[in-house]
């Protein structure tokens, strides 16, 4: 783009410690093939690595396309995040973080032609691929077709490094909802809720680029408590744009519903890295105890003065020693049915207590049997 050229589009970048991935993500954009100009708007949030470093080597060559507004204080994600769109000049904005990257160098030229010849459509986006970082392994497609309010509020099928979005809608968005007054720990998903019910959306059913999942990033921690909070503002989100828009009629899913599938999906993925067909290993006692007791702890703190979410997660307990009633040992499933109908007899209040105290029971037993094969 030449210094007198406005941009039609602006990609906002914002990055932090994503020296291993940046150079991929900004050669992304560079390879894009548009008849117009776009801008590249990159926000280093004071990296400690040398992400500063290759984005300055970029600068250097592509002086005329890039625009460096990083901040000179660590700002945080979220607040960086509207720091970088608030530099933004195009009439349409896309966005990527770091660590992500574009793999169709014909994304920008679709989405804006489409966008250009459907002034109704607000925003634009595709599928991308899911890359396991720690296995540098692809295991999934994210990106499903969503065309109203209600059918996003069940779940985020949005990518966001797909997305192409018109500006005046955007800076609508800010003067009404006020995101930066929230402490919402995503920008991105209350985005989508609001775009889809004041505008349409069109989705592009292909991949168009790759997300790359990081172990303890904020959407994907191992810590229970992120986990936890994580979730907990997913659901802050949606009971906001519930109210502001006035869907009260719209059912999505219950927080206390997503708490307890959190603490399977936590169990399950336990069992799942430690035990398998092909290779016998002995039962982790003190991780798997202390899984379930950080869970525990963790929805003391933040959820367990809720009774009905408190009798929800106890149930799941109950769940996970139903389900062992059914495994090949003969012994713990014998142990597992007697914890369970002793449990399931308590008064709701006893039902955590119970729960964890059977499942220190079926641990220990499983330690010293190593009945899972």
């Amino acid at each position: 783009m030449h210094n007198d050229e406005k941009p039609i589009v602006s990609i906002c970048c914002i990055t932090y410690n994503h020296g291993k991935f940046i150079a991929d993500c900004l050669n992304g954009f560079l390879k894009q093939k548009t008849s117009f100009p776009f801008e590249i708007v990159v926000s280093n949030d004071c990296s400690t690595d040398d992400t500063k470093s290759i984005i300055d080597s970029f600068l250097s060559k592509y002086p005329t396309m890039f625009k460096d507004v990083s901040p000179s204080k660590n700002s945080g994600s979220i607040k960086n995040f509207f720091h970088a769109l608030s530099k933004c000049t195009g009439k349409y904005i896309t966005l990527c973080e770091g660590d992500d990257y574009w793999i169709d160098e014909n994304k920008l030229q679709k989405q804006v032609d489409f966008m250009e010849q459907n002034p109704d459509v607000g925003l634009t986006y595709s599928k991308v691929k899911m890359l396991n970082n720690k296995q540098n392994e692809f295991f999934s497609v994210w990106g499903k077709e969503k065309n109203c309010f209600a059918e996003l509020i069940q779940e985020n099928q949005i990518p966001t490094l797909s997305v192409c979005m018109r500006k005046d809608i955007l800076l609508q968005y800010i003067k009404d909802v006020a995101p930066g007054t929230k402490n919402w720990l995503m920008g991105d998903y209350p985005m989508w809720l609001y775009f889809i019910h004041v505008s349409k959306v069109k989705f592009f059913d292909e991949i168009t680029g790759v997300y790359r999942v990081l172990e303890n990033s904020a959407s994907h921690s191992t810590n229970v408590l992120k986990q936890i909070n994580f979730l907990k503002s997913t659901y802050d989100i949606k009971e906001f744009f519930v109210f502001f828009f006035n869907e009260t009629n719209v059912d999505y899913p219950k927080y206390h519903d997503a708490i307890c599938h959190l603490f399977i999906e936590n169990v399950d993925n336990y069992l799942k890295s430690s035990y398998n067909s092909s290779k016998y290993e002995p039962v982790n006692y003190i991780t798997f105890n202390n899984l379930i007791l950080d869970f525990v702890n963790a929805c003391q703190e933040n959820i367990m003065t809720d009774s009905y979410v408190q009798d929800a997660f106890s149930q799941r307990f109950l769940w996970l020693f139903n389900s062992l009633v059914n495994c090949y040992n003969e012994d713990l499933a014998k142990i597992s049915r007697l914890i369970f109908r002793y449990v399931a007899k308590k008064t709701k209040k006893q039902l955590v207590l119970y729960c964890l105290t059977g499942s220190k029971i079926i641990l220990l037993f499983i330690k010293k049997r190593r009945a899972f094969k």
